[in-house]
């Protein structure tokens, strides 16, 4: 009887401990490092008047090889995430598709990490290979966009957002943006500078008008 509770425990042990091994060298090769009060990394995004408004002490960043992921404050309640996504710098914009009215409500992306975890909007990123040919965007049912946009840099749209993904060329969902307390109005570009993709996500817990746009350069 104890030899065969043994063979069971070490049953369970050993794919436990297995698991455990592999999601550590998973993190250690694929978390971001963070970086505190780094606000100049993309401050050059925005334009000269915005800047002068940017909370220098609470900007900063997580960094890792494929991607960095830096957060910005604007008058205190308007909130900036530039994700800049480093093989995806020869990324056509226009064959990004921008798609609406997806289930999200039980999607898995582990093992993954969550960066803001319980805050107004968290990332849920998955472990293994990023982005390096396509990116589309896909939006829950729950959101909608109001009014989309293009030029020969940038596309985007300003709409509501709950849960968003970003899924690569094989349809696999890589990415979730998730707005826990309920839908938020929010800007999201694409864009191409200096030989990189961004992704740029503005959002506020008050209401928030498209013309925010305004507060970037986009040249």
């Amino acid at each position: 009887m104890h030899k065969k509770i043994k063979i069971l425990i070490l049953g369970v042990l050993i794919p436990l401990i297995v698991y455990l091994i592999y999601f550590i060298f998973i993190f250690i090769n694929q978390g971001y490092e963070i970086k505190f009060g780094d606000y100049k990394r993309y401050l050059w995004i925005f334009n000269d008047s915005t800047q002068m408004q940017i909370d220098t002490v609470f900007a900063g960043g997580r960094v890792r090889k494929t991607d960095e992921i830096y957060s910005y404050i604007y008058r205190k309640n308007i909130y900036i995430l530039i994700w800049e996504i480093k093989k995806l710098n020869n990324l056509d914009l226009n064959k990004v598709s921008i798609s609406q009215g997806f289930d999200f409500d039980d999607l898995d992306l582990t093992p993954n990490v969550v960066l803001d975890a319980d805050s107004y909007v968290e990332e849920h990123i998955k472990f293994g290979e990023f982005f390096t040919d396509q990116i589309n965007i896909n939006l829950d049912y729950n959101s909608n966009i109001l009014n989309s946009f293009s030029r020969p840099n940038y596309r985007g749209f300003y709409g509501t957002i709950r849960k968003m993904t970003f899924s690569d060329q094989t349809g696999e969902n890589k990415v979730m943006i998730n707005f826990p307390g309920g839908a938020s109005t929010a800007l999201l570009i694409l864009y191409k500078a200096n030989n990189s993709f961004y992704i740029i996500l503005i959002d506020s817990d008050k209401p928030l008008n498209e013309n925010i746009i305004n507060i970037l350069n986009l040249n």
